[in-house]
């Protein structure tokens, strides 16, 4: 399994999709597939056709549920990713943003920040604890001791 960010989704531009390994894909499933080397679509497919030259090899022709005519060309069956397991709203535009140099080092530096927030405490805090420990050391040995009366 491995995410997928689509511009063509099934549901809103931008969302962020989890996509599972190709299984046997039958008309009106959903797919994930690549257009070209640098842009992923997710649309719905209309009909299994066999390839004319080789019959083992199927294409899918498909169709987006946003638009009204199905798509021109025929997807090959080893540009198919997968299909849809989940999806999450908008998520995208973080994924996109994050990408690009001034997102990558926001993301960066949020990061480091998280890091030393957890590390700074350990670093220079204080020893209360072990003195709070002798004090109460100290506390129950005064109570053992028989007060003496006078």
């Amino acid at each position: 399994m491995f995410p997928a960010q689509t511009d063509q989704v099934c549901g809103e531009p931008a969302d962020f999709l989890s996509v599972f390994g190709a299984a046997p894909v039958q008309p009106g499933q959903v797919i994930t597939f690549m257009l070209d080397e640098d842009t992923v679509a997710t649309h719905r497919v209309v009909e299994v056709v066999p390839d004319e030259i080789d019959r083992s090899v199927v294409r899918f022709r498909t169709k987006g549920d946003a638009n009204d005519a199905e798509d021109g060309g025929l997807v090959h069956c080893n540009n198919v990713l997968g299909t849809p397991v989940f999806t999450i709203p908008q998520l995208g535009y973080l994924a996109n943003y994050i990408q690009k140099p001034p997102g990558m080092y926001l993301a960066i530096s949020a990061g480091a920040l998280l890091l030393m927030l957890v590390f700074l405490p350990d670093l220079f805090g204080s020893d209360e604890p072990e003195e709070k420990k002798k004090r109460r050391k100290d506390k129950g040995k005064r109570a053992e001791q028989p007060q003496q009366e006078e």
